[in-house]
């Protein structure tokens, strides 16, 4: 346990701010709990919430047994069922949070999982959907297909699972149960749509792995040999138009890397170095023994040469099959994309590298549908083309250890090419055309993320001086205490340009003993080391067959199950014995927290700032200026 709290008294609760050292916290939490516990204000729930933090939760309930103000207070009796519950004392949590007077959709949610532990799946069933209808909660749906899963009412489950996935397609869990129910009443063609996805976000299960076989072997050959052709035909009718190429600096993005061959076409005859390509006919390149073939699609090989490949066409794009977007999250999909400018292709370590050469504007054109949706308000894609654009300019050479500038994944920008560009994003950047953000005259890291939680953080990648930690509001700042902390990501703050009736913006996960084995990467245990700027973790210890230490915002999420975001509260549920059974996470926002809020922004815009304005808020210390 290294955190260091340091208290301060401010409308009566204590405000901690928390910083790495390397002691225990036994000793400052003794000293707190004998000043407060018998003190008249209400700072036991801080005390009680702190020692939750580090996973003392028998001390957390000694505070709020010895606390007299505790005995009237529905939110210490709310705070102590969950603690009994996540102790595995089940009987002492059902009296507790049955004798609460009013019954929250949160509450419920305990109750039920309360009557799962005792085994009486009626009365389960029964606080699960009242939950759900004072408020619609993946908790709640996830544990209700459990229950018909369990059941072997694969029908209902599946409905249920679909229902969660619709409120929070990022529940990845949910996916391999949904295609095993599926699988379960012989719907083998959504049993293998399921199953791949499950196999995308867990591609060393082999439990998946056998799964996706099985589904495979239900369709039978003959359906993917008609899927096959299916795609072909459709191909062969796309028919592409000239486009005009924007002026203005070059930019290369990587589109595809680590590939043996791909297939593609222009409108418009073109040349591959020295070999002349026709207008509309497919070409595969094949990197084989060193070389790269050009083959026809009959597999006729047309001309064989070294790389790298220059590929130019003049006014038509390209057409290029099965491009791979989002790998291993839950948008991922392998599409055929079109793409503006030129081609390079290059070899590194036996496999094909293809790159994508053109100016930053038709980049950008590429860029801001796949970042943001088309149809927000004017205001909100002309903040985001500001941002995307300074991004873009500030990381020419990002990948050139790679061969090219920047990805076309979330590590840089999310980029489609011509195939998502919008006449409404479009004319977004062609009204900003130049504008980019500096501070000290220079291209500012113009970080954006989905939704903020409702807390805008500067710690994100560093300590960045053109950023501040505030509410994504009009308010001045969103300082929490220790219990407040656990109310803001139980709760959803209304003022906040953030909120959004989404799961982006607050969320919750419930990961019992049987996803524990299946997706949890053998974790046993999970601590918090070190929290940054809006409760967002910067340090865990995750302990499995080894113990590590993750330091970074991308090394949490990932080895959590990919967690929308670091900014929650988690809970280690237990049985009687200690034995680990399951986690709970409430939590916040989509992304790191730094920089634009997309989600913010639409709202912003919505309420009439214009786009200036929505900057200057989120980048509070730089100047908007045409390069």
């Amino acid at each position: 346990m290294i955190f260091n709290y340091f208290k301060s008294k401010k409308k009566g609760a204590i405000f901690i701010f928390r910083k790495k050292i390397s002691v225990t916290l036994f000793l400052v939490f003794s000293i707190l709990f004998n000043f407060f516990a018998f003190s008249g204000d209400d700072n036991y729930l801080d005390i009680a919430a702190l020692f939750k933090e580090t996973l003392e939760y028998d001390k957390a309930i000694e505070v709020l047994l010895h606390s007299p103000q505790a005995l009237s207070d529905p939110r210490a009796q709310k705070y102590l069922g969950r603690l009994y519950y996540l102790t595995g004392q089940a009987e002492k949590s059902l009296k507790v949070l049955n004798d609460l007077e009013k019954k929250d959709w949160q509450v419920l949610i305990y109750l039920g999982l309360i009557y799962e532990d005792l085994g009486d799946s009626k009365k389960a069933i029964e606080s699960y959907s009242t939950s759900i209808k004072l408020k619609n909660n993946t908790i709640s749906l996830y544990r209700l297909a459990k229950i018909s899963y369990h059941d072997q009412n694969y029908k209902e489950a599946s409905k249920t699972f679909l229902r969660a996935i619709n409120l929070d397609s990022s529940i990845r869990p949910a996916y391999y149960f949904l295609g095993n129910c599926f699988l379960q009443i012989e719907d083998y063609k959504q049993a293998y749509r399921y199953f791949s996805k499950a196999l995308n976000f867990y591609p060393n299960s082999n439990q998946v792995k056998e799964k996706v076989a099985s589904a495979k072997s239900g369709l039978g050959k003959d359906y993917f040999s008609s899927q096959r052709l299916k795609k072909e035909q459709a191909r062969g009718k796309v028919k592409l138009s000239p486009y005009t190429r924007a002026s203005g600096s070059s930019i290369r993005v990587g589109i595809a890397k680590g590939i043996k061959q791909f297939t593609f076409k222009s409108g418009e005859s073109f040349k591959i170095n020295e070999f002349k390509a026709e207008a509309n006919k497919f070409y595969t390149i094949i990197f084989k023994h060193n070389k790269f073939s050009i083959t026809s699609t009959s597999g006729d090989i047309l001309h064989e040469t070294g790389g790298p490949l220059k590929i130019v066409a003049k006014v038509y794009p390209f057409y290029i099959f099965d491009i791979n977007h989002g790998k291993g999250s839950f948008w991922h999909k392998q599409v055929d994309r079109l793409f503006r400018g030129n081609l390079e292709v290059v070899s590194k370590n036996k496999t094909i590298t293809l790159v994508n050469i053109l100016t930053v504007e038709d980049y950008l054109y590429g860029v801001l549908s796949a970042e943001i949706s088309s149809k927000a308000n004017s205001n909100a894609l002309k903040a985001q083309s500001v941002a995307a654009r300074t991004i873009a300019i500030r990381s020419i050479g990002r990948h050139k250890k790679d061969g090219f500038d920047v990805c076309c994944d979330v590590h840089c920008q999310v980029y489609k090419g011509m195939s998502a560009e919008t006449k409404a994003t479009t004319n977004a950047i062609n009204a900003t055309s130049g504008e980019i953000l500096t501070y000290k005259n220079k291209a500012i890291d113009a970080l954006y993320h989905s939704n903020c939680g409702g807390c805008l953080r500067r710690d994100a990648f560093g300590d960045v001086d053109y950023l501040i930690t505030k509410c994504d509001s009009l308010a001045d700042d969103c300082q929490m205490s220790a219990y407040g902390e656990e109310e803001w990501f139980m709760s959803e703050p209304k003022d906040n340009f953030s909120y959004m009736s989404s799961s982006s913006y607050r969320w919750q996960r419930m990961y019992d003993q049987e996803d524990l084995v299946l997706f949890f990467k053998g974790i046993k245990a999970i601590a918090a080391v070190e929290k940054g700027d809006c409760a967002h973790y910067k340090a865990m210890k995750v302990t499995g067959k080894e113990e590590k230490v993750l330091k970074t915002d991308w090394a949490i999420r990932n080895n959590l199950d990919n967690l929308r975001s670091t900014a929650f509260k988690f809970e280690r549920k237990t049985s009687p014995d200690g034995d680990l059974e399951g986690f709970l996470f409430w939590g916040g926002g989509f992304g790191h927290g730094s920089g634009l809020c997309q989600d913010g922004a639409v709202n912003m815009a919505k309420k009439g700032y214009k786009y200036r304005k929505i900057l200057q808020h989120y980048y509070p210390n730089t100047n908007l200026e045409k390069k």
